[in-house]
């Protein structure tokens, strides 16, 4: 079951006054979706969920909570990951012995596009859509192990950068995230660091952390985990 809502929970202590008109509630609506929700993004207007039990991508109207369903069955009970950007919606199936990933049409749930990855690559943990470009995250082979983030060209469908090696152990590979925001890609999750990627030279600037940091929140002017 997903749930959407566009209004926040009512503060603890009472909002200032204002002489703006208090804006109307939005409605809430709930989804049933029939299994385990696995990749799960939002973009062009819709909220995008795959249900692994089912193997059925479901596309929700982010206005009107209307859904429509698009059945993968090939990728039933795999573990996938995702992302929505302009071009459409990105999955990636974390079990495929080669990196498997696909574009999907956001309006007739098609498969147009299955980029080639190159061949050293191992299985994708995080997809990001942002800056024009598809972010893959993706273990690195190299000791020790860590990990890399691919820059994938949409229209070409081709990888066009490769990060260097951002230090991280593989054995909490599915605790590790990508993440866009304030002009940057940022990596967590699996190690005591949080990495910060430059989108158009792929620089990496790594900052030590206390403790392993599961997620980020971006406001002002920089996140904080």
């Amino acid at each position: 079951m997903v749930l959407l809502a566009s209004c926040g929970a009512p503060a603890v202590h009472p909002a200032p006054k204002s002489s703006r008109p208090a804006a109307a509630p939005q409605p809430v609506f709930t989804v049933a979706l029939d299994g385990e929700v696995d990749g799960l993004a939002a973009g062009g207007g819709y909220l995008w969920v795959f249900v692994r039990d089912t193997g059925v991508l479901v596309r929700v109207d982010q206005r009107t909570g209307q859904a429509r369903r698009f059945p993968l069955s090939r990728w039933r009970g795999m573990p996938v990951v995702a992302a929505a950007g302009p071009h459409g919606v990105w999955l990636a199936n974390q079990h495929s012995t080669r990196p498997h990933v696909i574009r999907v049409d956001p309006g007739t749930g098609r498969v147009v596009a299955r980029p080639r990855l190159p061949r050293a690559v191992g299985p994708v943990t995080a997809l990001a859509a942002a800056y024009g470009s598809l972010w893959l995250l993706v273990p690195d082979r190299a000791f020790p192990p860590g990990w890399r983030v691919l820059r994938l060209n949409p229209a070409t469908g081709r990888v066009d950068g490769i990060s260097a090696g951002i230090p991280g152990t593989q054995l909490t590979g599915h605790t590790a995230a990508l993440w866009a925001g304030s002009g940057q890609i940022w990596v967590t999750g699996s190690m005591f660091a949080i990495a910060r990627l430059d989108p158009r030279t792929l620089a990496v600037h790594v900052t030590a952390t206390a403790h392993l940091p599961e997620g980020l929140v971006f406001g002002g002017a920089t996140p904080g985990p």
